[in-house]
């Protein structure tokens, strides 16, 4: 068998985001960190990012909820989904990569 699985980054959301947002802030993140680009998964809203910066320069981060990541250069309701709202520390979001929609 040949097959792998792969688990998806995963993170809780540091901040409530609107519908509008323009960058989103994430902390806690146990499955490992994200790609420099790429498509989030909130809710079922994708939203894509053309980068992120960090307020730790460690790498991989250590999985902990003083590591911040925000990501930048969204586009909001990407590949014909609805912008989503999220709360505070809530654990519903993920990240995939871009090229799954090749």
């Amino acid at each position: 068998d040949n097959t792998t699985t792969y688990t998806a980054p995963t993170a809780i959301l540091d901040g409530a985001i609107t519908a509008t947002s323009t960058s989103i802030t994430v902390d806690t993140f146990p499955n490992g960190g994200f790609p420099e680009t790429g498509t989030l998964l909130i809710g079922s809203e994708h939203v894509t990012y053309t980068g992120f910066t960090a307020n730790s320069t460690t790498r991989p981060f250590p999985n902990n909820d003083t590591i911040e990541i925000t990501f930048t250069g969204l586009t909001r309701g990407a590949n014909g989904t609805t912008a989503a709202i999220g709360s505070n520390d809530i654990n519903w979001f993920s990240a995939f990569f871009s090229f799954i929609f090749c």
